[in-house]
């Protein structure tokens, strides 16, 4: 019946879907990650799985503020696509090579299988806050462009498979809350 009901996109999972909800297994219970969501996510979707991320692992900590923090606040696409520039930023800064996602799209509701690739890596990284890999203060040194401390971790490291493939272009700045 769900494959009559569903369509043919529905009614098999996708490898892109099950590697995100794996990553996500034991990081959330809140938004499920339902094969619907994951094949075409909408905007609050996201909003919710990072939200609920930084909540149990402390990844993005900081980067986002006041109305940003309430997906219901965040209406216009103007806003969404700011909201979503400023997390492909800082997973960029620290996975070291540009994403294959462009927000455009992610608003859109379109090419899901890059907007799970970017949900992965943002995974990814949860998993290192979470494990003390690494701390938002060194995320947030690194997206405001401080030369790299060598006595810091490699943000890099485990994330990135082919981390000095690609050529990096200066980071985006924020402020890290006081």
């Amino acid at each position: 019946i769900s494959e009559v009901n569903s369509g043919p996109c529905y009614s098999m999972s996708l490898d892109y879907v099950v590697e995100t909800q794996q990553i996500f297994a034991d990081l959330i219970t809140k938004p499920k990650l339902t094969e619907k969501y994951l094949q075409r996510p909408p905007f609050r979707f996201i909003h919710d799985l990072v939200t609920n991320t930084m909540q149990s692992t402390g990844f993005p900590q900081g980067l986002f503020e006041g109305n940003e923090l309430n997906g219901k606040l965040i209406k216009d696409k103007y806003e969404k696509l700011s909201w979503l520039q400023k997390l492909i930023q800082c997973i960029e800064s620290v996975h070291g090579e540009k994403l294959a996602v462009d927000a455009n799209k992610v608003v859109a509701g379109k090419d899901a299988e890059s907007t799970n690739e970017m949900l992965q890596v943002f995974g990814a990284i949860a998993h290192r806050v979470a494990a003390g890999e690494l701390s938002m203060p060194q995320i947030m040194r690194v997206m405001n462009g401080a030369d790299d401390d060598e006595n810091e971790p490699n943000l890099n490291k485990s994330v990135s498979g082919d981390e000095n493939e690609t050529e990096h272009t200066s980071p985006p700045q924020f402020t890290q809350p006081s």
